[in-house]
């Protein structure tokens, strides 16, 4: 471990011999995970911006690798059933958690055979606040990728520095 790091922060967690929960390793020390692209987490600030961990925390632990998409959608249909309302739109219509399942399903395979969208890849999202953006949210992350959301109202050249 580096001088003056404790366990709860990043050079811990980079060094093997120290196993910080929900963050896995390799025997060589390299934090690893689920992602195939890994410009995301190759790009994370310095560590002294990270947040700090508190890992005496009696907070629920989660495995090392969790889908956000399976966890808030699947797991909702799961224990509450797909006919109880997920989503309401502007014009009043209201689409089941079922229904949005299923619709995310649909696009998050769209992404990933025929987009070739892998783990870790960064997906622009951009568009106004419908139900439709919150299904391609839920897709992206089910895709495993990195959902970049940005308002409708985005120029081109603030575009261009993302």
């Amino acid at each position: 471990m580096e001088p003056n790091s404790s366990p709860n922060t990043p050079a811990a967690a980079a060094d093997a011999s120290v196993r910080v929960p929900g963050a896995p390793h390799e025997p060589t020390g390299r934090a690893t995970g689920a992602h195939t692209d890994t410009f995301a987490r190759d790009h994370l600030p310095p560590p002294e911006q990270w947040p700090e961990l508190l890992l005496d925390d009696p907070a629920p632990r989660y495995p090392d690798r969790l889908n956000c998409g399976h966890e808030l959608l699947d797991r909702t249909v799961e224990e509450y059933g797909a006919d109880r309302p997920a989503l309401r739109s502007g014009d009043g219509v209201v689409r089941s958690y079922g229904e949005l399942r299923e619709t995310v399903d649909r696009i998050a395979h769209v992404l990933t055979e025929d987009l070739g969208v892998v783990p870790g890849n960064r997906v622009l999202l951009r568009g106004p606040t419908t139900p439709w953006l919150a299904a391609c949210w839920l897709a992206v992350m089910k895709a495993g990728a990195v959902a970049v959301t940005v308002l409708a109202q985005a120029r081109a050249t603030e575009l261009a520095t993302i």
